[in-house]
């Protein structure tokens, strides 16, 4: 079972800017990675910020209908990813496929809906036997 750590961001944390610093990391390891978003305008916004986000990092990517080879790409909801060692998700639910990659990794953003469900994703990686991990970032 892949192993899914949850990044709790603290009050002022910007879940699109930790994706970006989390998968610049872990590209720079030259893992293949795999964004998953609730929709194609949250592909699209986040391909923008990928490409902007610091003028010292880069970050090839593509979208996964437009899937150039690059190690990180970014899908949504509707989609299948390709086969990758890891995966962010920053949709609401769990992918079907989550299970087929090697870690998992959801970003937890301040405002209380949404940590919310991320409560409910940490039940049922939990019940679905995931190993699970959870990092309180400052």
């Amino acid at each position: 079972m892949p192993r899914v750590d949850f990044y709790i961001l603290p009050e002022q944390g910007n879940r699109e800017n930790f994706t970006c610093d989390i998968t610049s990391k872990i590209h720079l390891q030259k893992l293949p990675v795999y964004i998953h978003t609730a929709s194609r305008n949250e592909a699209d916004r986040l391909d923008e910020l990928l490409w902007t986000w610091k003028d010292t990092a880069f970050v090839p990517h593509s979208l996964v209908d437009a899937d150039d080879g690059s190690t990180v790409t970014i899908g949504w909801e509707g989609m299948q990813a390709g086969s990758t060692n890891v995966m962010i998700n920053l949709s609401t639910g769990i992918p079907d496929f989550a299970g087929s990659f090697q870690r998992v990794v959801e970003v937890v953003p301040p405002n209380d809906p949404d940590r919310q469900q991320a409560r409910e994703r940490y039940r049922q990686y939990r019940q679905a036997g995931f190993e699970l991990q959870d990092h309180k970032l400052r």
